[in-house]
């Protein structure tokens, strides 16, 4: 018998809709949240020390700049705003963000951003080695029915992301000893983001021919950081998609052609 995917899975309990009605989150879903998001913020601060570099090309560096990186800048503000809009991840001051206030020529910007670059794809790694530990450990403490197919799935996905990523899996973190309620809270928001990861993966499904490059694995692995952060703020405080649908539709009105699927300045 065919091994269904957690994507199925997921359908067919129809956990992406769970929370949608809910003003705020209850104490299990706030939970899961946050033991899903933790680690994230390193991530998100990487991000934004990118920003904030790629942002000098709007004013100091300009004229020198290339026309990639200005229109970077051009849309730095918003990633930003979006990022100060995600309270799971607490704001810092603009200094903590990085070396943008030191940065003397257009040579050295560059060289920053080739850093904070990798710095990024790091962290982005280590969230998701991070993503897969915890919900192989919420399986083994809420384990659902049939245990056997979700490991067969999630084992596939963390082989497809390893040959995506480099991503090495480790020892599961653990769970503390939580209610049946928070289990199932815990269980669902988890299919949920396998379900995402399994959409971010989907480019190495393909033939080698078709592998995303370099610059596109670091594109897709930052999109996926906003789509998880956003993910979980909208889970926890539902109200806050508006302030998120608002931030973009600013960002489409300032440019003159719509934008790709992201539009905020993750690319540089």
């Amino acid at each position: 018998m065919t091994t269904p995917s957690i994507v199925c899975v997921l359908l067919a309990l129809g956990a992406c809709c769970a929370h949608a009605d809910a003003a705020e989150a209850d104490a299990p879903t706030t939970a899961a949240v946050r033991y899903y998001a933790d680690g994230l913020q390193a991530a998100l601060l990487q991000i934004r020390a990118g920003t904030s570099i790629v942002e000098t090309c709007k004013q100091r560096f300009r004229s020198k700049c290339s026309k990639w990186h200005r229109e970077a800048a051009d849309k730095a503000r918003y990633t930003l705003e979006y990022l100060d809009a995600l309270t799971l991840t607490a704001p810092r001051s603009r200094e903590d963000f990085g070396p943008a206030a030191t940065l003397k020529t257009y040579e050295e910007v560059v060289e920053a951003l080739d850093s904070v670059n990798e710095r990024i794809l790091i962290a982005a790694r280590e969230y998701d080695r991070s993503l897969f530990a915890r919900y192989a450990a919420t399986l083994e403490i809420c384990p659902p029915e049939n245990l056997a197919q979700y490991r067969e799935s999630l084992s596939a996905l963390e082989e497809l992301d390893i040959r995506a990523f480099g991503t090495p899996v480790e020892a599961s973190p653990g769970l503390p000893v939580i209610s049946p309620d928070a289990c199932a809270a815990m269980r669902d928001l988890g299919e949920l983001l396998m379900t995402m990861m399994s959409a971010k993966l989907e480019p190495w499904r393909r033939g080698l021919d078709a592998v995303p490059n370099a610059e596109a694995t670091r594109s897709i692995a930052n999109e996926f950081l906003f789509e998880v952060a956003t993910e979980l703020e909208v889970t926890m405080h539902p109200d806050s998609r508006a302030t998120f649908d608002a931030i973009e539709q600013r960002l489409h009105d300032s440019q003159p052609t719509a934008p790709k699927k992201s539009g905020l300045s993750l690319s540089w």
